[in-house]
C-alpha cells in the first residue's frame, strides 16, 4: 500500500437500487448490507430563507473494511477503559475513536496504539479532521447543497476535498509531533517562583505549556506579608491554581490546600486554617525561587502531619 493521497475530488457514481453509500469512505456497498445507519441532517437554507427547515434522514452503511475500523475502535477503548471513561458515554467514545482511525485510513497511515496516552493522542489530533473528511459529512448535521442520496464516489475516500486533505495531513502531522514529544520545565513568564510554593519550574510538553502559569493577584496578608495598599501580582503553577480553583480566593486556607495538593496530604474535609504564619513565595522577601515547592517553609516536615489530622 502506498501512502500516496489524492489531491482532487473524483467522480461521483449513481448507487444500484439497493446499494447504500458507506458512511466513512463513501464507497457503494452492495447488499446484504452489514448495518444500516441512519444520518439527520437539516437542509441547507439560504440565509435570507427564513422558512424552517425539518431534518432529513439518509440512511448510510459501513463497507467491510470501515467496519473493521469501528470495530478497533471499540477493542481499543475495551482496552483502555480510563479512556473510555474521561469520553463518556460508550457510544460518544467509539465515535470519537472510529473518526480518528478514519482519517489515519483516509491518509494511507497506520499507528501503534498501546497506551491510553498513545489512543488520546490519537482522539485529540485526529477525530475533528476524520469527521469532516468522512462521506456522512455531507448529510449530517447539515446537509450540504451538493448531497446526493443516489450516488457515491468512484473510489474510497474520493470525495475528500484538497482543504479537506490539508486538515488531515496537519493533523497527522500534529499527532506526529505530540507522539515525540518529553517534558520540559518552564518557568513563569516573568521568572521568578510560583507567588505561593514558590517553585521555579514546571515540567509539561511542549503543545501543553501555553497557558501553563496563571497570572495572580494577591494582597500581601493574604500570604502571610505585610500590610501594604498595593497588591503582588505574580503567577500560580498548575497545582497552586487548582487550590485556587478550589478554595475561590488566594489566602491562607488556599496555601493550605496547596500543601496538601503537593504533598498528596488527604483528608475528608478542609476546615477553618490551622497554620499560623504561613507565608507564600511571593511575601517571603526572598529572591530565589524554590526547587521544590514550599521549600521556603521551614518547619514544612510539621505542617504535614497537621494537615492530615
Amino acid at each position: 500500500m502506498t501512502n500516496t493521497v489524492p489531491m482532487t475530488i473524483t467522480t461521483t457514481v449513481p448507487l444500484g437500487a439497493d446499494d447504500l453509500a458507506c458512511l466513512a469512505c463513501g464507497q457503494a456497498v452492495a447488499p446484504p448490507h452489514a448495518e444500516r445507519v441512519d444520518f439527520d441532517g437539516w437542509h441547507w437554507a439560504a440565509l435570507d430563507d427564513p422558512r424552517p427547515r425539518a431534518p432529513q434522514t439518509v440512511t448510510l452503511t459501513r463497507c467491510e473494511h470501515c467496519r473493521e475500523v469501528h470495530d478497533r475502535a471499540a477493542s481499543l477503548l475495551d482496552a483502555h477503559p480510563r479512556v473510555q471513561a474521561q469520553m463518556g458515554s460508550r457510544s460518544v467514545g467509539t465515535h470519537r475513536v472510529e473518526a480518528a482511525l478514519n482519517a489515519l485510513d483516509a491518509l494511507k497511515r497506520n499507528l501503534p496504539i498501546h497506551t491510553d496516552g498513545s489512543l488520546r493522542l490519537l482522539v485529540e489530533h485526529m477525530t475533528a479532521a476524520g469527521v469532516a473528511a468522512r462521506w456522512a459529512a455531507r448529510y449530517s448535521p447539515v446537509r450540504t447543497k451538493d448531497a446526493n442520496e443516489g450516488e457515491a464516489p468512484s473510489q474510497p475516500w474520493g470525495h475528500v476535498t484538497d482543504w479537506q486533505w490539508h486538515d488531515l495531513r496537519k493533523a497527522f502531522a500534529g499527532l506526529l509531533n505530540a507522539r515525540v514529544e518529553r517534558p520540559l520545565p518552564y518557568s513563569p513568564p516573568i521568572g521568578g517562583g510560583c507567588m505561593l510554593c514558590g517553585v521555579e519550574t514546571v515540567s509539561a510538553l511542549p503543545s501543553q505549556a501555553a497557558g501553563l502559569w496563571t497570572p495572580a493577584t494577591a494582597s500581601p496578608t493574604a500570604i502571610g506579608g505585610r500590610p501594604s495598599p498595593e497588591l503582588l501580582a505574580g503567577y500560580l503553577c498548575p497545582t497552586c491554581e487548582r487550590a485556587h480553583e478550589e478554595i475561590g480566593a488566594i489566602g491562607p486556607t488556599t496555601m493550605e490546600r496547596s500543601i496538601m495538593l503537593h504533598f498528596d496530604v488527604r483528608r475528608r474535609s478542609l476546615t477553618a486554617t490551622e497554620l499560623v504564619g504561613l507565608v507564600g513565595w511571593l511575601a517571603s522577601g526572598l529572591d530565589e525561587p524554590n526547587e521544590r515547592p514550599w521549600q521556603h517553609v521551614p518547619n514544612l516536615p510539621e505542617i504535614l502531619p497537621v494537615l492530615a489530622g
